[in-house]
């Protein structure tokens, strides 16, 4: 009887999230579709476009790191920021950066081209996460999912953190983002993505393991950098 009880429980409180979400997306969507405001068909404008262009031009200023080397690369045929950092003699890390370059750009193959720059063959994959305290300026703690794996080639093998990175937060996969954007074009916002990897070199065909506090410190260091200023929100 108790087992029962709690099935027809769990399907009621799953009808009312079901519920719950279709009047969030009417709620959200009905006022354009009645004025033919299609998002799919015409964006809103990215705010903060000027702003990414120079994170590919000038680097990413990354407190406590200080930088060795910032120049744009081509990877695919598109324009990634290549950085190399350095937080002391014996610890350097690489980073990857594609901000996204107009308002209908979404992330889709950022990983596959990475990788075939690279050349790399990869293992270990698996999932992390990391956080960022709320501070001043982001009053809620900002939780991000990233892809960590070992990628090597004949010159070198490197533990590697990958994902998309948005104001409220970032995952490795672009689906993640798409649906976060929609929500937010609905109530007449957009939400501004950079597609980050972080390569930190080990010995060859190394163990990742001991290198992941630093790449999720790194990690949040990068996002923190991001989220107070090409992906800072402004009115659209």
């Amino acid at each position: 009887m108790l087992m029962k009880l709690a099935k027809q429980n769990i399907k009621l409180n799953q009808i009312i999230l079901l519920l719950f979400l279709i009047i969030l997306l009417l709620v959200g969507a009905v006022p354009g579709y009645l004025q033919k405001h299609w998002s799919w068909e015409k964006p809103l404008p990215v705010t903060t476009i000027s702003q990414m262009r120079q994170i590919r031009q000038k680097g990413l200023e990354i407190p406590g790191w200080q930088t060795k080397i910032s120049k744009e690369v081509p990877v695919s045929g598109e324009k990634w920021l290549y950085q190399e950092v350095q937080i002391d003699p014996q610890t350097t890390a690489i980073l990857l950066l594609r901000p996204q370059k107009d308002d209908k750009d979404q992330p889709q193959v950022q990983w596959v081209d990475v990788k075939g720059f690279q050349r790399w063959q990869t293992d270990r994959d698996r999932t992390v996460e990391f956080t960022i305290p709320p501070n001043g300026e982001h009053p809620q703690p900002t939780t991000v999912k990233a892809k960590y794996f070992r990628g090597w080639n004949r010159q070198q093998t490197f533990a590697v953190l990958q994902w998309y990175a948005w104001y409220s937060g970032g995952s490795p996969d672009p689906a993640s983002w798409f649906w976060s954007d929609q929500i937010a074009q609905w109530q007449g916002k957009r939400i501004p993505w950079v597609a980050v990897s972080i390569q930190i070199p080990i010995e060859p065909l190394g163990d990742i393991e001991p290198v992941l506090p630093q790449a999720k410190s790194l990690g949040q260091a990068v996002q923190t950098a991001l989220m107070s200023s090409s992906l800072q929100r402004k009115k659209n």
